[in-house]
């Protein structure tokens, strides 16, 4: 072994044996001289001392080397020796070390300090009885290795000083005894950043032992991610010359902790000679921010997904909150804040928006059901916002600086109003709807024309529409509340038939006519059950359709259809009548052609040929009471017709005074100039006949126009009218005479006075020319006709007059007629003429004859009513073999409906039987001529 490694070993081997020979011993003093002296005599006495100047150093050497004993002061800079005690007594291996302090601060039943965890204690005054007192400590140690006796601590001598130290321990209790009470945990530094002092709440807020935490770096308390924020937050605060605070949050050890460190600065120095790092744990605080922040987060959520505005105002009226809801109108919520409410109200509504803005009420009385316009947001370029202004309902309260049971406290103050604002955009509409739906119903259920009750529970009327209340001349008041019993007539509308009340028998509607006297015609009443969903009663409904216009109508639509079977009737007989006249007539033509006027069966023949005239005008009547058409049809002038007409009646009776009164209008209308006479005629008659004695006739023209409404009732084409009107003062007549003037032989005169066609005939042809004819009349007082036609726009026509000749021909005639007679005497006044004739007797015969010679024969005279076929198929199949045929339409009916069809398919010639031999070549030529000229 080297000489200088084996010196080394035996030097510690020496050491070793001194250390386990002689006790080692912890002297910790501030004081330099009392250290020094202590050590002296200690080490005289064998002993192994190592020097401590506080208790920051004492615990490294304790670290370093267990001692056996520590004797050590109280008062001393950094870590005192009170604290040293505790912390040392608190550390692992440490219970056998023999702890001795020295203090010139221990005051007799000072209880503190007696209460020191210490072996013995030892006054420093005075220095004589301090270093014999040690002595004989240490001395006792030396030969047990214990102290048998606890010593006592002697009283601080009555000198001034003693005074000055019990004061300043005083002083020091109280600091500590703050110092440990602290809710927050405090630790004091020393100029290395290590701890020097730390209470108990430091120490369980840092989650370590007071002894774990003394002497070492604060920094090395944490994690490494914030070690070193911390370290470099105490070296900037003790670089600084001024005292400042700096703060750090820290989690440590599941706890979160609120630094807040400072630094002590010498006031002479200028340099940090200390620090304080106050220690809060505030894990409650944040968790009780996070559920805050959470729970507000909530509330806003909730309050934002709320479709109405909700917001809260200051004292003055402006915003401090509102939600999202007022993106509606256009508007952020930042953009509103500040702003005052009244901004976005309706100007209109501004004085009402008062109410919320200045609401101090709260509770029950805070404000609600105020209706305000809220105003969209008008963008920069003047456009208003997606919606018009919203209409909200306001619900309001104020707010205090009190609590609530506490508002009647005088000395509250009103800090704003919170509240809010419903759309009632939607309701709005509904409440116009609703409005809007029952002023249509209004409408409609006063549009019906029937009348309508609805009756309650009891049979009361709650309600009817304005068709009753016009019909009954009585106004609501009077109705409402009454019984439907106490109104109508009872003598006509007896209870018990009454369906009202089948109605409350048996819950089922009801419906039966009745005639009501009080009211003055025919009803139709119907009731009926209001039941709720259950099926209770709730009411009833009673109505009455008046339809007395409809019996009316019912009872003169019988008598049309009876009129038209026996016009049908009449018009098959005057048909047939016409064609046994033809015979007649056409014999008469050719025995006068034949015969010399001197003969005297001449003037015989004349007068046949008179009476064939006269019967031919009765048939003629009975086709135009039949509809059975009209013979010429022209443009007439009424107003020149009826003047002409009335001027020659007139002077014709001279006992009647005749008053005819002409539109100044022009009148024009489409007929027979002929039959209109008649018609005229025929009233006029009647009329005269009417006044036995004389009187007034009135007759007087007007332009009217028939509206759709009117047209439905009278049975008119909607249009304009030509309306003549013939009046008398006459006997007049009864309704039931008024029902039958129409009919074919009916008649009020005296047999032989009249033949009851003349009203027949007109209601025929007034019919016939598209017209009506309505009557007005009662006994005694005279009787007035109203008719009817259609006005027309053409021109008028001059009437044709000229003398009638016979005109003869070559030409080679087929004359088609299903009579015998017709055949023969027809045939033989145009053989008379000079006319060739071919005779067929039916359309069959008249086809197979004209395929054969339609080269020879030059003009067909054809009847329009024939057995199996008629004259319309004839004409057909005729005019598909020759389509230039020329061809003279024949019938015993004047030119009617059916007649007119088969012209309109080419023949332009129609002749009317029974005619003349005069009528026949006249017919004939002009046929034969317009053919040509067409």
């Amino acid at each position: 072994m080297p000489k200088k490694l084996e010196i080394c070993y035996l030097f510690d081997r020496r050491c070793e044996f001194i250390m386990k020979t002689k006790k080692d011993v912890l002297l910790v003093d501030d004081d330099h001289v009392t250290a020094a002296v202590i050590q002296h005599i200690l080490a005289k006495e064998g002993f192994l001392v190592r020097c401590a100047r506080d208790g920051k150093e004492a615990l490294d050497a304790i670290r370093s080397r267990t001692p056996d004993i520590i004797l050590t002061d109280l008062v001393m800079p950094k870590i005192g020796g009170e604290e040293l005690i505790r912390i040392v007594r608190q550390m692992p291996d440490m219970d056998d070390v023999i702890i001795v302090v020295v203090t010139g601060t221990i005051l007799e039943k000072d209880q503190a300090a007696c209460s020191l965890p210490a072996d013995a204690i030892i006054p420093k005054l005075p220095p004589e009885s301090m270093h014999n007192r040690i002595l004989k400590v240490f001395r006792e140690i030396k030969e047990s290795g214990r102290i048998t006796t606890r010593l006592q601590a002697e009283t601080v001598p009555s000198l001034p000083e003693g005074r000055i130290v019990k004061e300043l321990l005083a002083l020091r209790e109280y600091q500590d005894a703050v110092f440990e009470k602290l809710s927050e945990g405090l630790v004091l530094l020393d100029i290395d950043f290590k701890i020097i002092k730390v209470n108990d709440m430091a120490a369980y807020l840092l989650h370590k032992n007071r002894a774990d935490l003394m002497g070492h770096f604060f920094s090395e308390c944490f994690a490494d991610e914030d070690r070193k924020q911390v370290g470099d937050l105490l070296t900037g605060l003790f670089s600084k010359k001024d005292p400042e605070y700096e703060k750090k949050t820290v989690i440590h050890k599941n706890r979160t902790l609120d630094l807040k460190l400072t630094s002590l600065v010498d006031p002479i120095t200028r340099k940090a000679v200390a620090g304080i790092v106050l220690i809060e744990n505030i894990t409650e605080r944040k968790d009780l921010e996070k559920r805050l922040r959470a729970s507000e987060k909530q509330y806003r959520d909730i309050v934002n997904t709320v479709p109405d505005i909700i917001y809260h105002l200051d004292a003055e009226g402006r915003f401090l909150f509102v939600n999202f809801a007022v993106k509606e109108l256009g508007y952020t919520c930042e953009e509103l804040l500040g702003q005052s409410f009244l901004s976005i109200v309706h100007p209109d509504d501004a004085q009402k928006a008062k109410l919320v803005t200045g609401e101090k009420r709260i509770r029950t009385r805070k404000t609600r059901g105020i209706e305000l316009r809220l105003l969209p947001k008008e963008t920069k370029d003047g456009r208003i916002y997606n919606v018009r202004n919203v209409p909200v309902l306001i619900t309001a309260r104020g707010l205090y600086d009190v609590k609530d049971h506490d508002i009647q406290n005088p000395l509250k103050r009103y800090i704003g109003t919170q509240g809010l604002a419903e759309d009632i955009t939607d309701r709005k509409k509904m409440e116009m709807m609703l409005i809007k739906a029952k002023k249509d119903w209004e409408r409609t259920f006063d549009a019906i024309t029937d009348m309508v009750f609805l009756l309650d529970k009891e049979r009361r009327i709650v309600r009817v529409n304005k068709a009753t209340i016009e019909r009954l001349c009585m106004s609501r008041q009077q109705i409402i509340g009454r019984q439907c019993r106490e109104i109508m007539d009872p003598k006509s509308h007896p209870v018990e038939r009454c369906p009202i009340a089948k109605t409350v028998r048996d819950n089922l509607p009801h419906t039966q006519e009745i005639e009501d006297t009080n009211l003055g015609g025919f009803f139709i009443c119907s009731s009926s059950p209001i039941l709720d969903e259950q099926g209770n009663i709730l009411g009833y409904t009673n109505s009455l359709k008046d339809i007395t216009e409809r019996k009316r109508l019912e009872s003169q639509f019988q008598e049309a259809q009876k009129m038209e079977a026996v016009g049908t009737l009449a018009g098959g007989i005057a048909h047939d009548f016409n064609n046994v006249l033809m015979g007649i007539q056409g014999y008469a033509s050719l025995m006068l052609m034949q015969m010399d006027p001197v003969n005297p069966h001449f003037p015989k023949l004349k007068k046949i040929e008179a009476q064939v005239g006269q019967a031919s005008e009765l048939t003629r009547q009975l086709l135009g009471f039949a509809r059975g058409g009209k013979y010429v049809i022209g443009s007439i002038d009424i107003n020149e017709l009826v003047a002409e007409s009335a001027e020659m009646f007139g002077e014709t009776k001279k006992e009647i005074t005749v008053h005819a009164r002409m539109s100044e209008d022009t009148l024009t209308i489409e007929g027979d100039r002929t039959q209109i006479e008649q018609v005229l005629l025929n009233l006029y008659v009647n009329a005269w006949q009417a006044m036995p004695g004389g009187g007034d006739l009135s007759v007087e023209t007007n332009p009217v126009v028939i509206e759709q409404s009117e047209a439905k009732i009278h049975e008119f084409e909607p249009g304009r009218y030509a309306r003549i009107s013939v009046s008398d003062k006459g006997v007049g007549m009864d309704q039931k005479t008024q029902a039958r003037i129409f009919e074919p032989f009916f008649t009020t005169k005296e047999m032989g006075r009249g033949t009851g066609l003349g009203l027949a005939s007109v209601y025929g042809i007034v019919k016939n020319h598209n017209g009506v004819i309505e009557v007005e009349s009662e006994p005694g007082k005279g009787s007035s006709f109203h008719i009817y036609f259609p006005t027309s726009e053409k021109a008028l026509e001059k009437d044709k007059e000229g003398k009638k000749k016979i005109m003869r021909g070559t030409e080679t005639i087929l004359l088609i007629d299903d009579e015998e007679i017709i055949l023969d005497v027809a045939s033989e006044l145009l053989a008379t003429l000079g006319y060739t004739v071919i005779k067929a007797k039916s359309g069959k015969e008249a086809v197979d004859s004209y395929r054969r010679k339609s080269g020879e024969i030059d003009l067909v005279i054809l009847d329009m009513i024939m057995p199996k076929m008629g004259g319309g198929k004839t004409y057909d199949l005729l005019k598909g073999i020759n389509p230039e045929i020329k061809c003279i339409l024949s019938s015993g009916y004047s030119i009617d409906k059916d007649a007119k069809e088969i012209m309109a398919r080419g023949i332009t010639t129609f002749m009317q039987k029974p005619f003349d031999i005069a009528v026949l070549s006249q017919k004939i030529t002009d046929a034969l001529a317009g053919s040509k000229k067409k």
